[in-house]
């Protein structure tokens, strides 16, 4: 056992010994005035004395240079396993889906030619895809779906001849998924005049892709259809607020769109109580888009509370107040919640000294 613990202890010893040899020749390094400023040994002499290990080699990569693809006629760079890239990827999907892959299935991968700008006449917007940036190429592709939902289909070569570019950061190989279009409605639902569909007409017609850019009669239907509210007419036509200015300007659009704002801010103005209130507790952000809210809302407050003192001349409980209030404003239950949730109605009329109602007696049976 002696013997095996010395054995075990020999490369520690051997260690130790050269450490204080180390440290040895650094002291007399100090003692000769080989020092730094602050009284310690410099760099350089250290580097002198200390052994300092060399930096390991670099690993070489898995693949050499003159390494192919395993799919045949595939002159792409390989990244693992003998595959490149792209046929990596596609491995790895298949045999994550429990498939086999096959190398000799699968067709060469090609080097995308990629364009930086938008082919349409005169946008310098970035590329996004099939040549398009992303406004034209959505344009485009909401027209190839109208037109398949009316009969006529026309397919995804049909965006422009001889363009065969795809989006820059999605890969050759990956197909985009695309679910059935959303249909259009109103403001959130509850327009009743407005959930008709926005591109509805009586005899379909023949939809052409070339029309990147959406027609002057188009966006003249859909503001006069949101009555000027500029927040929901970008929604609709998939823009933002300055885009959807700089199209309006383009198609000579905005004497229309000042127009129609200015009529419904004159309607809105002149309009019943009941009117007002409709817009104000279902139309909430096409009042702001107008720049009427606040006003509207201060004067349909004051009428409200005016109406209901003199309710409460002849009632007896705010219930009552409530009830005939619904009845002279035809809102339904949904709508007079909000009402009465929105000016506080409540407080109100208990302090006029009205009381709610007392709960109903439960009978036993």
């Amino acid at each position: 056992m002696g013997a095996a613990l010395e054995k075990a202890l020999e490369p520690l010893r051997r260690d130790l010994a050269a450490m204080h040899a180390t440290w040895r020749q650094v002291a007399e390094a100090v003692a000769s005035g080989r020092t730094g400023v602050d009284g310690s040994p410099s760099r350089r002499t250290l580097a002198a004395v200390v052994e300092v290990p060399q930096r390991r080699e670099v690993m070489a990569p898995s693949s050499s240079p003159d390494e192919t693809c395993l799919v045949p006629q595939c002159a792409a760079p390989v990244l693992a396993k003998q595959l490149c890239e792209t046929h990596y990827r596609i491995m790895r999907r298949t045999v994550a889906a429990g498939g086999e892959f096959d190398p000799e299935a699968q067709r060469p991968a090609r080097a995308r030619a990629v364009s930086k700008v938008c082919h349409e006449a005169g946008c310098s917007e970035a590329h996004y895809a099939k040549g398009l940036c992303r406004r034209h190429y959505m344009a485009v592709r909401s027209r190839i779906r109208a037109a398949e939902r009316h009969g006529h289909p026309l397919g995804e070569d049909e965006f422009e001849p001889n363009m065969e570019l795809e989006p820059e950061e999605t890969p050759d190989l990956e197909e985009e998924e695309s679910g059935p279009p959303m249909p259009l409605r109103g403001n959130g639902g509850t327009d009743r005049g407005l959930a008709i569909p926005l591109f509805q007409e009586s005899t379909p017609r023949p939809f052409s892709p070339k029309e990147a850019l959406p027609t002057a009669e188009m966006v003249s239907r859909v503001v006069a259809q949101y009555r000027g509210g500029l927040d929901r007419v970008a929604e609709v036509l998939g823009r933002n607020k300055r885009t959807l200015m700089e199209l309006l300007d383009q198609l000579d659009l905005m004497p229309h769109v000042t127009r129609i704002r200015k009529e419904e801010r004159q309607r809105i103005e002149t309009a019943t109580l009941r009117e007002r209130l409709d817009d104000l507790l279902f139309r909430e952000k096409l009042l702001e888009d107008l720049g009427c809210l606040k006003e509207v809302d201060d004067r349909a407050r004051f009428e409200v509370k005016m109406r209901c003192a003199s309710l409460a001349k002849d009632s007896e409980t705010i219930e009552d107040v409530l009830y005939r209030l619904a009845s002279e404003l035809h809102l339904d239950d949904g709508g007079m919640k909000r009402l009465v949730w929105r000016y506080d109605l409540r407080r109100y009329l208990r302090g006029l000294k009205l009381k709610p109602a007392a709960p109903q007696a439960r009978t036993r049976v």
